[in-house]
Formats: C-alpha cells, structure tokens, sequence
C-alpha cells in the first residue's frame, strides 16, 4: 500500500479538469464546474459535471463518481493502484510502497502475468533480432515492407523453431508451468510433450492501453509453415495461418484492440479512429504515415470495443476487405458503433488490396483521401444495395434494415438526417419509415434499452446542506454548535462526525480526503453533495439557521412522540415539564424554515 500522504500529494499535483479532458473533450465550463457527455453512459444531454477545485467529477446521469484517481481507475478499467501509479508517473511524483516484508512477498496473478508475459515478449524480441534465428521472420517483413523502426515501435517478434523455446526459458526463470498455461504460452501435445502453441510464428504482442503486455498474436511464415504437436491442424496438417492467445484474467480479445496503445495519442486528437481486419494492415499502415488504426483480434466488433473507443473518438471508420466478407464485417460492427453514439463510416478502397498494401504502394496521401471520403454507413449500404431495378419489395425489405440499424443511435438529428436520406433513395413515404422507426424504439423502450437516467430534483434536507456547508466553506467546520446525535439522517451523522475528527486531528478537511475516509456506500452521495453549486452570501448566518432548524426539527419530533403518549394515558411530571418546554421552544422559535 502506499501513504496516505502520497496519494494526496498525486491528486494536487494534477489538474482533474485536464485529465478527464483527454478522454472528455466535450468539456465545457458550467458555473464553477466543467460539464459534458458522460463517458461512461450513453446520453443526448451532458450531465457529467468535473469540478477543478474540490478535485472530483460525478455523474447526474449514471452516477459514477470520484476523485481524479478513481476516473482513471473506471475510464481504463484498471485497479486503483495502476491508476495511482500512472498518475504518479505523469505528475512527476515518486511512489514508494508501505509494506511489510511479507507483503512484499505476495504478488497478485495480474503481477505475475505482467511480468511473465513481458519476459516471453523479451524472448520474442530477442530472437527476431538473433541473426541466427530472426532470418526469416525478418525477411518477411521486409517483403511486406516493414521497416525496423516500426518493427521494434510495435515490439514484434518471432517464436524460432529451432531453440529453447518461450516456454521452457520462462520456467528455467522461476515461473510456474501453471502460470505459463494461464497466460496461454504452454500447450500439451497428444503424446504429452509440453510446447509454446506459438512456435515458428512471427509474434504480435497485444498491449493494453497503458503498455502492459497481456497476450500474443502469431502468424506463419510463408516459408516455414509446419506440421504441429497438438490437435490444432487444419485437414492437411497445417498449423492455422493465424493464432492467438487464449482469454486471461489480464487478457480478453472482445474487450481489446489491436495498436490501440500505439494509437490512441493520434486519436484522441483527431477524434477518429480506423478498424482493420489484422495486425498487419495496423502495422503496414503505420510503416505508411497513418497513425490512427487498430484492428479487432479474431473477434467481431463488440460493444465492449466501442465502449472503449468512446473515449478517444467521435467517428469510426471501417476499413474492410471490399469483397462480401468484408462487407458483412462492416455491417456486424455498425450495431455497437451506434449504440455508443459514434458515428460510422465505411472506407470504400478505389484498389482490391489490403489496407498496408494500399498505403505502402501508392502513398499517404492517397490512402488518406479514401479514408476522409468514407460515406456514413446510410450512404454506403444505399450505395452496395440500390439498384435502379430494385423493387417495392427489396427497397422495403432494404428500408426495414436500415432503420433497424438508425434505431440504435441515441442521436436524434442525425436519425432525422438518416430518414430523409433512407427515404428520398428508396422512393418510400418519410411517414411510413417513422412509423417503423417509431414501433422499434416503442418495443426498446419497453425492454428498456433507451431509457436514460435522469438528475435527481431533490433538494438536499437542512442537514445536508450543512454538511455541504461544512466541506465548502474553509475554516467553518471546527465551529458547529451541534453533536453528532442530534443529526437524524444516520449517513449525515456517519459524515458529520468523520468532518469533526478530522478537523480536530488536522484543522481542516478536503473533500478528495474525506472521501477517502468515508464507507465505499457513501461515497457518490459525497461527491454528488460536493458539486452543488449553491452560493452561500453570509455562510456564517447560514450555519446557524441551518443548526436552528435541524434542532427545531428534532424538538418537533419528540413533540410528536410526547403527545401521542399522552393520547395514550397519564405521563409522569417529568415527561410532563419536557413537553411544556417543547411546545415552548416550537412556537417560539425564529428558525428560517427549510424545505425538505
């Protein structure tokens, strides 16, 4: 674990507001906030509110909330320790670990396939750069036209036949047979025999999106293609052309992408990002000048891929083979693309080759030409399907698929667009399509597929307000006339009495601080409180009003509970003086009444 003093040091050394801008670009400035789209639900109205000041961000729509550690934490799906780390990285601050010795013993799975997959990765680098080993593999890439300088950017290498194999120098290092088969890098053969799966191949190594190695792509080469130990030969005995890792607890291929480490500074300032079919129309493009391409890893595009691109773009090009194969890629992908509100296209190459063979043969500037006049995806199926010929029935059937596929969008412009368009090719009514739009997203709604999370209207209690007054206001939380039982919310009273303590241990609190003292239940309700806005003309004035009506509050309620036991029978002469005193106070009181 690392100090709490550490931490803190992390989060004032960076800027949260430009953090989550990076992923956020919508960003906008609302009152002393920023605001703009959630990036991790799906919605037409921004109601994801970051606050520079008091360090935190929170979500009116979906409810996620924190501090700027627990942003990164969420937005890259990584623990808190990883966020902290590359945050601590970034901020220039360095972290040193609070462990017992036996602490520092103990190493997590993850750990442990980090730095086994990052040993492996070592050992494939090694060899494809061994001259005695690396001859063919690097003559391959050669031929496709891969220079060394992209070669290394992308940390290829190659598994030789002829040698040790990754397996058995990772094992000959300390690590566990066990662990080596959980990070896909050991299979058994049916005479027993225990084999890298990926020998003889060239080696991709597939990254997260912070660096970590967390599996392997390998592909034969042409001219070493051979026989295999294991049960997994095609009808001649042939290994498969392509071969990747296993799902693990650091990898899953419908969660991940290809180059997108490489990538995504090039997307997030361009906000668009290209898919490819493999790895070496990514690397081949790259070796081209074009920096903003990645590829799915054997696996169609799920919503899990564009839930992560939603971070970094706005537009997503599909770039597919132009035969039919490819074109049903296309369409698969488009679903998710829309769901995540991206908006798609779909490049439409002049030439029948692949997308590294297309770059690298006829320059950046022509690929980049078939890139940014890519259609939408309404213009383009209109485009594959239309015919002059077509009939009522086929644009009718054509028409119910495309406005399947416009349904999915959360934006309701650019259906508008899509209809009229959808419309006007097909020489269909504009109502008749509404009428289909409007039945599909019915049976959505009802499924709940659309319905989206709406800001609460509530306006917080008087004791509420006083905690948000005691965490806005500097110097105003060690003077509250009040104790912590004569609060009645008992998540007010868990707060207000962890703001007193740490005023008492350290004169003052801070919100990220408090947050991480409070129980984890508690926590968006904190951060949510924290940003409202209100503005406090006498904060002073406003406590003692607010600590009035809270008291004013309990005296009416055991006011209350007084009169019905007295509706009940004779109550003793203390109860008795106790309840003059009451209805005293109460009709007495001056309070400034508070709406709850």
């Amino acid at each position: 674990m690392f100090k709490r003093e550490q931490i803190e040091q992390v989060r004032l050394s960076l800027d949260i507001v430009e953090v989550v801008r990076e992923y956020v670009p919508s960003l906008k400035a609302s009152g002393r906030s920023v605001k703009g789209l959630c990036p991790f639900h799906t919605e037409k109205t921004p109601s994801f509110f970051v606050h520079a000041e008091k360090g935190v961000f929170k979500c009116f729509g979906c409810g996620e909330s924190g501090d700027v550690i627990a942003f990164l934490s969420k937005i890259e799906s990584i623990s808190f320790t990883e966020a902290l780390e590359k945050l601590a990285a970034r901020a220039g601050v360095v972290l040193k670990k609070d462990e017992t010795p036996k602490q520092q013993e103990s190493e997590s799975l993850r750990d442990q396939l980090f730095r086994l997959l990052e040993n492996a990765l070592r050992y494939y680098e090694g060899n494809l750069w061994d001259s005695a080993h690396g001859g063919a593999a690097r003559q391959y890439l050669h031929e496709r036209g891969i220079s060394e300088a992209t070669s290394q950017k992308f940390r290829l290498g190659f598994a030789p036949l002829q040698k040790e194999s990754a397996f058995e120098t990772l094992v000959a290092k300390g690590f566990s047979v066990d662990t080596c088969r959980q990070a896909g890098l050991v299979a058994r053969s049916q005479s027993g025999r225990f084999y890298d799966p990926l020998f003889g191949r060239l080696i991709f190594p597939i990254f997260d999106n912070f660096g970590h190695v967390v599996g392997f792509g390998g592909r034969t080469l042409p001219k070493t293609r051979k026989k295999v130990f294991g049960d997994e030969a095609g009808p001649a005995g042939e290994a498969p052309k392509y071969l990747n890792s296993p799902d693990s607890p650091v990898y899953s291929k419908g969660k991940l992408l290809y180059g997108l480490f490489q990538a995504k500074d090039f997307i997030l300032k361009s906000r668009r990002v290209v898919i490819f079919e493999g790895y070496m129309d990514v690397v081949g493009a790259y070796e081209g000048g074009f920096r903003e391409g990645v590829a799915t890893l054997g696996t169609a595009l799920t919503r899990d891929h564009t839930h992560l691109l939603r971070r970094y773009c706005d537009e997503v090009v599909a770039f597919f083979d132009s035969d039919e194969a490819g074109y049903q890629a296309s369409i698969r992908g488009l679903e998710p693309i829309l769901k995540e509100g991206l908006f798609p296209k779909v490049a439409v190459p002049k030439v029948k080759n692949d997308p590294d063979e297309i770059i690298l043969q006829h320059g950046l500037e022509f690929f980049e030409e078939i890139v940014g006049k890519a259609p939408d995806f309404v213009d383009f199926i209109l485009g594959i399907n239309k015919s002059d010929s077509g009939s009522l029935k086929e644009n009718a059937q054509l028409a119910r698929s495309l406005v399947k596929l416009i349904s999915f969008t959360p934006d309701q412009i650019l259906k508008t667009e899509w209809m009229k368009r959808a419309s006007a090719s097909l020489g269909l009514e504009k109502e008749s399509l509404q009428r289909e739009l409007d039945k599909m997203e019915a049976v959505k709604n009802l499924k709940g597929e659309l319905k989206e999370p709406e800001k609460s209207g509530i306006l917080p209690s008087a004791e509420e307000e006083l905690i948000e007054l005691m965490m806005q206001v500097k110097g105003l939380a060690g003077d509250v006339d009040l104790e912590e039982s004569e609060l009645n919310d008992l998540r007010c009273r868990r707060i207000f009495g962890l703001i007193k303590r740490i005023v008492e241990e350290k004169g003052k609190v801070t919100i990220v601080g408090l947050i991480d003292d409070v129980e984890e239940a508690d926590k968006p309700w904190l951060v949510q409180l924290s940003l409202e806005e209100k503005e406090f003309s006498d904060p002073v004035e406003r406590k003692e009003q607010l600590v009035k009506s809270i008291r004013m509050q309990n005296d009416r309620k055991r006011l209350s509970q007084l009169n019905q036991l007295m509706i009940k029978g004779p109550v003793d002469e203390k109860l008795q003086v106790e309840y003059k005193e009451l209805l005293k106070r109460v009709k007495g009181s001056n309070a400034v009444p508070i709406l709850e």
